[in-house]
């Protein structure tokens, strides 16, 4: 089973919906038996859990191996001032060190809509304080998406941009910047340019021509 596979999560999906015997090993390994041996079965597991499926986008980019010693493993995230000894993003990454690869949005839903279930995308953005990388990234992700939809890669039924408003992430606290909206000091809500560009899209429900023009597609 690939690495990236692994990094996905498909060594649960696959041996539960599509009965693939080589992530079945891992399944076996790190689930209980009679769970794997009825997800295999397509019994309970697979008509109960699986109906409905969302997934998390946050990279995409080829696997880029870490420490030779675990290079079975994907790095996630590269360096940022928080994490200075991460391996060195390759191309352009966010203030989170994800690298920014909106292809990869296509390629997720490849595998996601392989399945024959509907999709709903419940979590795709970026860590950006100053709101220099959101609009670019909102529009080009949004252009894939367009043409993953037209193309019928996958029966997407619903986008959800992550965040509406800046949050605590649990392993990180305050520092990344995931909002369309920011706190200021006072605790009012303050929208970043990319919420003005998203709200736009939404009314439309479309891109704009101007937005294209200006951050390019996919």
């Amino acid at each position: 089973m690939s690495a990236f596979n692994l990094r996905l999560g498909l060594w649960v999906m696959n041996p539960a919906v599509e009965r693939i015997e080589s992530d079945r090993i891992v399944f076996r390994g790190l689930c209980l038996r009679r769970l794997e041996e009825d997800a295999v079965k397509g019994h309970w597991l697979r008509k109960r859990w699986f109906d409905f499926r969302g997934r998390a986008l946050k990279l995409g980019a080829p696997i880029t191996p870490g420490i030779p010693l675990f290079d079975f493993l994907p790095v996630t995230s590269y360096a940022t001032p928080e994490h200075p000894f991460r391996a060195p993003c390759p191309t352009t990454c966010t203030e989170f060190g994800w690298e920014i690869y909106p292809p990869g949005l296509r390629e997720v839903l490849t595998i996601a809509g392989s399945y024959g279930r509907p999709v709903y995308i419940t979590e795709n953005g970026l860590a950006d304080a100053d709101d220099n990388q959101r609009p670019a990234y909102l529009v080009q992700h949004l252009a894939v998406l367009e043409q993953a939809i037209t193309d019928g890669v996958a029966d997407v039924r619903g986008y959800f941009h992550w965040s509406l408003v800046d949050n605590f992430e649990w392993a990180e606290g305050y520092f990344p910047k995931f909002g369309l909206y920011r706190l200021d000091a006072s605790g009012n809500l303050i929208p970043r340019n990319s919420a003005i560009y998203y709200r736009r899209i939404a009314e439309a429900n479309a891109i704009p021509q101007d937005l294209l023009d200006q951050f390019g597609g996919p």
